[in-house]
């Protein structure tokens, strides 16, 4: 498509939400039941005191650092393959994945320990940045990012029932509202740290870099589960 027509279609979406907007009705909620106010440090102190939720911000943070810059390193991997469609195969693949791991995960992850779980994929997500450091061969590039994808749907959902399941409700709202303001910063970050890392040790340095990174959190993920016996699952009751 020409840039003229992507722009024209995206003002024409966005006119159809703004207009589809306007028939939302949200009502109004009344809540006699809590009344105190629930402070961004206090959220803090809880998720410090907490093993799970400490290891499922930490584990989000390293995930959403390499998430952030990834459309700078498929611009990358397409100049250095000199393959412009290339761009186009990934994001297809990865998107494909994204929609048949949203599909599956339900039925695979409930009833599993949700901690365990979401160790296991940093494992895989290590294992697909191992893959893309085959900078210069199409097929493992594309097949890294179809697991990169497969896993990107498990791992989100796995880390929000997990807060969900070990937050009390009146104050899982304030936390992912917290969690939403890191997630922004680190996107910030990580077109930064992409870009130099990228500069500084090339396509294959930096994923092999950042793949050793995932991999020894993943290490130290399991041994701290393991030691503070971690284990959340889908049927478990919302923290009081």
């Amino acid at each position: 498509m020409e840039l003229s027509m992507l722009y024209v279609c995206s003002m024409i979406a966005y006119a159809v939400l703004a207009v589809v907007t306007l028939f939302l009705r949200i009502p109004a909620v009344t809540s006699r039941n809590m009344k105190e106010k629930v402070e961004f440090r206090e959220v803090l102190q809880i998720a410090r005191k907490d093993p799970a939720l400490f290891v499922g911000l930490i584990n989000n943070g390293l995930i959403t650092l390499f998430l952030g810059g990834i459309n700078l390193l498929i611009l990358n991997l397409s100049e250095l393959q000199q393959e412009p469609q290339l761009m186009g195969w990934i994001y297809t693949v990865e998107g494909t994945s994204i929609l048949i791991g949203g599909l599956l995960a339900k039925r695979w992850i409930g009833g599993k320990n949700l901690v365990a779980a979401s160790t296991l994929m940093l494992f895989f997500f290590a294992l697909s940045q191992f893959g893309m450091s085959f900078a210069a061969q199409k097929a493992m590039v594309l097949s890294s990012f179809s697991v990169l994808g497969f896993v990107v749907a498990f791992f989100f959902p796995v880390l929000s029932t997990i807060f969900q399941k070990r937050l009390p409700a009146h104050q899982q709202g304030r936390f992912f509202s917290f969690k939403s303001m890191l997630d922004r910063g680190c996107f910030l970050l990580a077109l930064g740290i992409t870009g130099i890392g990228l500069d500084l040790l090339g396509i294959s340095g930096y994923l092999l870099f950042i793949g050793s990174i995932t991999l020894l959190s993943g290490i130290l993920t399991f041994v701290y589960s393991k030691k503070h016996r971690l284990d959340v699952r889908e049927s478990d009751e919302a923290a009081a």
